[in-house]
């Protein structure tokens, strides 16, 4: 390695998750994160955060934000997806991922209420379409 020019390089002594500065004749003991990781959890945590809120605001205005009845389930789920695979990427780093745990909580919990929802209107004799279908006739008459 005496012939690599002096910078940052991925530590050699095994953490991946940080990187070793390289004097240009040997390792030093300045160590700095990767800043990698860290953003898989954030993505999912702004998903997880973002299918609650499109659900609310079908709520709120059924009759003007009927797309977001639709989206909120998606968001949900990738929301799951990409925080259990933040926090797998995470633990192979042997480290903690704090926002795909939190992604992974908060989804899972949005995911149990969507879901119950559903369960819920269906008992009822309602299918969340026939819910859009009403929305969708009274916004055309």
């Amino acid at each position: 390695m005496s012939q690599q020019k002096p910078g940052w390089y991925r530590d050699p002594q095994g953490d991946a998750s940080k990187l070793r500065y390289w004097d240009g004749s040997q390792w030093t003991n300045n160590l700095k994160a990767t800043g990698k990781g860290w953003t898989l959890g954030i993505i999912a945590l702004i998903l997880s955060l973002v299918g609650p809120l499109l659900l609310l605001l079908f709520n709120l205005y059924p009759d003007k934000l009927a797309i977001c009845f639709f989206l909120h389930f998606p968001a949900i789920i990738a929301g799951f997806i990409l925080g259990i695979v933040s926090l797998v990427k995470s633990n192979k780093r042997s480290r903690f991922n704090a926002f795909g745990f939190a992604a992974t909580i908060i989804s899972s919990i949005a995911l149990i209420f969507t879901v119950s929802l559903f369960l819920f209107l269906m008992l009822m004799g309602e299918t969340p379409i026939d819910v859009m279908a009403e929305n969708f006739s009274s916004l055309i008459k």
